[in-house]
């Protein structure tokens, strides 16, 4: 994923709960590096809020989603 993708936020189970607190997309602004783990990013919510998140928590929307 890259700055500009648009996502939504996706948990495994035992997190799912934690999905309702999220909007439905976000735009990725920012890519943070990590040398000894994952990548993170930054991303900027339809309602304003901006969160970090890990790159396992993200799913990439289709444009024609």
């Amino acid at each position: 994923m890259q700055v500009g993708d648009l996502v939504k936020f996706v948990a495994p189970a035992v997190f799912k709960s934690a999905e309702r607190d999220y909007p439905s997309t976000g735009i990725i602004i920012k890519v943070k590096q990590n040398p000894t783990s994952h990548e993170s990013y930054v991303v900027h919510w339809s309602t304003g809020k901006q969160t970090t998140e890990h790159f396992s928590y993200l799913k990439e929307l289709s444009k024609n989603e």
